[in-house]
């Protein structure tokens, strides 16, 4: 990856850790805590080799995680209490793959 590629991404990485909810859950005024954009911040990191509970956003990605696991309906669907689609739910499976 060239430098400024790495530069750029090491600085979206620091704005996705400073955007994260309490919750552990990222989103927007429209989309609060939402599993599809969640999932998107946590590839993100993921794509970086960032993991759960190590190294420089491993709290924001176990909290990320935790999130996306705290989402899952009794029948297993991944959208949690305010709702959403099998666009959400995909997103969230995907996600929690790779964090496997």
């Amino acid at each position: 990856m060239p430098d400024s590629a790495r530069k750029a991404t090491a600085r979206a990485l620091a704005w996705l850790a400073k955007a994260q909810s309490s919750d552990g859950s990222w989103g927007d005024s429209r989309y609060p805590h939402n599993t599809a954009i969640t999932s998107f911040a946590l590839l993100a990191f993921l794509s970086q080799g960032h993991v759960p509970d190590r190294g420089p956003y491993g709290k924001e990605v176990g909290k990320g995680m935790r999130f996306l696991l705290s989402c899952a309906r009794e029948d297993g669907y991944l959208i949690g209490t305010r709702g959403g689609n099998m666009y959400n739910h995909g997103m969230a499976t995907l996600a929690l793959a790779e964090l496997w």
